[in-house]
């Protein structure tokens, strides 16, 4: 009787399964469903039927996977059964954030750090040997989720920009991205008056007009994700990705407009103050350019880095 004999096909490397990452802008480990490609399946070259964990290859799959979470320009994002959990290699160790509903905090200790530990493994099982680092509930802090702003930002004396003027929704990480644009911006207009001595109400106010319509869009945004993405998958263990979210893997180029606005914002700010020292020179401080313009609860914790 003639062997049966099978051709393996090659496996993809780690910096090829980086390469992979970083062209899709977002891929599953593994999923069984929606649009979102596939690593473990790219990975070995064909579709995977249930978990990855039983394919013959499941070691390679593995060992793969795991270099790609902790390259350290991944964010790993992981859903597991109405759980989720995002981590950020930090090099030496983990930053990790698990998302909890608002006031759960109380009953999850209630159920015990055993419990909560068991609940991290359950939605991240590559930590499994990192959890007993959580001898107690010091290290893990619970940070809970504001999305709010001043209704005026100035007094006389008195200017507030970034998280004094705005508190922002951890999504997306652009909280310090607005509060770098509000300082360029609040430059850019007081300047030469401050060097003047010539500041005024009137100035402070320009400050805010022109850095509040970007505040404004930019936490609508974080709303509607927080709401039609974050609010249900915490307890939802049927979670579906949203229309949009297909949209964005069938025509690629979408992803530009997501990657946009989180990397530069509704209204990209420039430094456009002139030079102190020469009074020749004018300032263009005040220029509005409409290229610039682009028409929950949270616990966290560090894990050793292994």
């Amino acid at each position: 009787m003639a062997a049966r004999t099978t051709q393996k096909t090659e496996v993809l490397n780690a910096a090829q399964a980086l390469d992979f990452i970083e062209r899709h802008g977002v891929a599953a480990e593994s999923v069984r469903r929606g649009a979102v490609p596939s690593l473990a399946e790219t990975i070995v070259g064909e579709a995977i039927r249930g978990n990855w964990w039983s394919h013959p290859r499941a070691k390679e799959i593995f060992a793969i996977t795991r270099a790609a979470r902790d390259a350290p320009q991944i964010l790993v994002c992981r859903i597991v059964d109405g759980k989720m959990m995002v981590m950020l290699n930090r090099g030496d160790y983990w930053q990790c954030g698990y998302l909890i509903r608002k006031d759960e905090f109380e009953n999850i200790k209630a159920r015990g750090l055993e419990q909560f530990r068991n609940d991290v493994v359950s939605v991240a099982p590559f930590v499994a040997d990192r959890t007993n680092e959580l001898a107690n509930w010091d290290p893990i802090k619970l940070l809970t989720v504001r999305i709010d702003r001043l209704m005026k930002w100035y007094r006389p004396g008195l200017l507030c920009i970034g998280d004094a003027a705005h508190a922002m929704s951890p999504i997306g990480g652009v909280g310090i991205n607005l509060a770098i644009q509000d300082a360029v911006a609040a430059a850019n207009i007081l300047a030469e008056r401050l060097l003047r001595n010539t500041v005024s109400l009137a100035d402070l106010e320009r400050v805010q007009l022109r850095r509040d319509f970007p505040t404004r869009m930019t936490q609508s945004l974080q709303i509607i994700l927080q709401n039609n993405v974050i609010h249900r998958v915490l307890g939802n263990p049927d979670f579906r990705l949203p229309s949009v979210m297909k949209l964005l893997n069938r025509w690629p180029f979408l992803r530009r407009i997501p990657a946009r606005i989180v990397g530069i914002g509704f209204r990209a700010e420039h430094v456009k103050t002139t030079n102190m020292y020469d009074p020749k020179r004018t300032s263009r401080a005040d220029r509005i350019r409409f290229s610039d313009w682009f028409p929950f609860e949270l616990l966290f914790w560090f894990l050793p880095w292994r």
